[in-house]
């Protein structure tokens, strides 16, 4: 599927993401059609949660919250940033300059960048201006040494925050009737358009310098409702597919050999820390005090046995939500192969859907055939411990 050189050679990596952007929307822009061309695409990738909060830390560690300590909105202090080496530090153990420009001091890990810089939503004038500086700025520093660049754009986060969220009830006919969505859809689109054109700038920022030796990762960290469900205006309070299930494009040089350039079997986000790792000729240390959850999912070995994916968890606890559970999540999910078990822990309420026959997850079979039901608790229940 996949083979990298073995020689010496550190490759540098700049992250780009996308926030809120839906898998469904990509289409929004040419340039993801453009990009898809020439990257290696994953279009069944899911978030272990539907916030950037959690989903970030989790991507950053490699391990899902209930086991580095970030499983709800409040828990950005509870990181356990004592046992566990981020994608960051590890970057840095390895001779890299870590650089990353987001819009708030909670949102990914602190430990082992060089340089954060933040500007907050309130103050943001043109983030594709300062992604652009903040680009150049960071390369420049970086002249004798391999980089790692983290870039967050926010704009569609903060447009559908300014009016979805603070305009809708959670059970506003305005917003969840059927009727509607349509509008609901051309608005959020043309948001995921106008973040599509902050890409392209941005890749031709990039290709000004030397990318010979440099790898893009451009994705998301959750998608969002357009009023699919009634109670979730835009993301975090359910566990729906159109929320979790999110993509990722890997831009490589050319020198990377590659036989496979379309994903579509089950990956998780927590498998980018180790895949990174390998993308960019860094051994990872064989002991860490807590062990990565996720693997590498370039190494063709892996993958012999698993052309329907890996097993993937997720979990979230809404704000904004008819149950609200900022401070620990309440609701859980695992997908397995075909089929979706969700569970709200405050209802004790179970889910169960077959993605392949119903994926827009509107026929709870979780009655229909107990056996199997019983076989998806017994999964959520081993990785959600």
């Amino acid at each position: 599927m996949f083979q990298i050189f073995k020689n010496k050679k550190k490759y540098n990596l700049i992250y780009i993401l996308l926030d809120q952007f839906r898998v469904d929307a990509l289409d929004s822009h040419k340039v993801f059609d453009e990009i898809k061309k020439k990257s290696v695409f994953m279009d069944n990738l899911i978030t272990y949660a539907p916030y950037t909060l959690a989903s970030c830390h989790a991507v950053f560690s490699g391990l899902y919250g209930n086991k580095n300590g970030v499983n709800g909105y409040t828990k950005s202090n509870n990181f356990d940033s004592k046992n566990i080496v981020t994608l960051t530090e590890f970057f840095k153990k390895n001779g890299f300059k870590t650089f990353a420009h987001t819009f708030s001091e909670i949102l990914i890990p602190k430990q082992g960048f060089d340089e954060i810089e933040i500007i907050r939503e309130d103050n943001e004038v043109d983030s594709l201006l300062e992604h652009q500086r903040f680009l150049c700025q960071s390369i420049e520093k970086s002249r004798n040494s391999n980089y790692f660049i983290f870039l967050h754009y926010g704009g569609i986060h903060h447009s559908v925050r300014k009016n979805v969220i603070h305009k809708f009830e959670l059970d506003d006919p305005e917003y969840f009737d059927i009727r509607n969505r349509k509008a609901n859809e051309k608005r959020y689109r043309k948001y995921t358009n106008k973040a599509g054109e902050y890409l392209e700038k941005v890749l031709e920022t990039i290709n000004q310098f030397d990318t010979s030796e440099t790898i893009i990762y451009v994705t998301t960290d959750h998608g969002g409702s357009i009023g699919e469900k009634i109670g979730e205006k835009a993301y975090g309070s359910y566990l729906y597919d159109y929320s979790i299930k999110i993509w990722g494009h890997f831009l490589l040089p050319k020198e990377i050999s590659i036989l496979t350039r379309y994903y579509h079997h089950q990956l998780r986000t927590i498998d980018l820390y180790p895949s990174f790792c390998y993308l960019c000729n860094c051994k990872i240390p064989p002991k860490y005090k807590r062990k990565l959850q996720g693997m590498n999912i370039f190494e063709t070995s892996n993958f012999s046995n698993l052309e329907e994916g890996l097993v993937a968890y997720a979990e979230t606890g809404g704000v904004h939500s008819f149950f609200p559970s900022p401070h620990i999540h309440n609701l859980r999910c695992v997908r397995y192969k075909n089929w979706k078990l969700i569970q709200n822990l405050t209802t004790n309420k179970f889910e169960l859907y077959d993605l392949s026959e119903d994926p827009q997850e509107e026929v709870n079979l979780f009655k229909v055939n107990q056996t199997f039901s019983e076989k998806m608790i017994n999964i959520l229940i081993d990785y959600s411990n």
